[in-house]
């Protein structure tokens, strides 16, 4: 099952599981293992989402790493163009 809508958009259900993360209780900077927990998604979506660049991440060498604050930004902007407001 994709998380992601045909514009590269993280879908709604994925968007609302961020939104009920409470955010300070993760690092600043999330392993790939983290977002995968966080997204509840399969650790191979996470990375494909990131060679997409739909999640927002830095590449360190071979080793990647995601931007807590930009995928709470991301996922409320997501939510926000697909309610319509």
């Amino acid at each position: 099952m994709s998380t992601l809508t045909r514009d590269k958009q993280l879908k709604p259900e994925i968007a609302a599981n961020l939104r009920l993360c409470h955010r300070r209780s993760w690092p600043c900077w999330l392993t790939a293992e983290e977002v995968a927990e966080m997204l509840r998604v399969d650790i191979g979506t996470v990375y494909s989402l990131a060679r997409q660049n739909v999640l927002p991440h830095v590449k360190i060498g071979r080793i990647y790493r995601f931007d807590r604050d930009g995928m709470f930004w991301q996922a409320r902007e997501s939510y926000r163009e697909n309610r319509g407001a």
